[in-house]
């Protein structure tokens, strides 16, 4: 992942509308070090409208850093999000998320799969309308 994310961080995919890197392991640091590339300031991620992370263990703190990531602007227009089963569980990594969407992050969201995540029950409480 650190390889593809120095790519994606140079801008090189400036015509990508789907990235499907669904069932990769991608752990925390690589889920990371994915935030940092989409979040830099050479990316180009503007046409990406579908992305698929789903079966990876990112964790709480990946989502965390997701979170961070779409709250400064990053993916703004992605349609279709797909965190199906990545072991965020707790509240901490959705309450982060959350927090985001709620604040306008991803505000063309149409479709999103947080499926087999395990939340606690306060996490599995907090709204995601903004």
């Amino acid at each position: 992942m650190q390889v593809f994310a120095e790519v994606l961080s140079k801008g090189v995919l400036k015509h990508l509308e789907l990235l499907d890197i669904r069932n990769n392991k991608l752990n925390v640091e690589q889920m990371k070090a994915f935030t940092r590339a989409i979040s830099s300031r050479g990316h180009n991620t503007t046409t990406l409208t579908n992305l698929n992370l789903s079966g990876n263990s990112i964790g709480p703190e990946g989502m965390n850093a997701f979170a961070e990531a779409i709250s400064k602007g990053a993916l703004h227009n992605l349609t279709h999000l797909n965190l199906d089963e990545n072991r965020i569980g707790g509240d901490e990594g959705i309450a982060s998320f959350a927090g985001a969407i709620s604040k306008g992050a991803l505000g063309n969201l149409e479709d999103l799969n947080l499926r087999r995540n395990r939340f606690g029950d306060e996490g599995s409480s907090f709204s995601l309308n903004k």
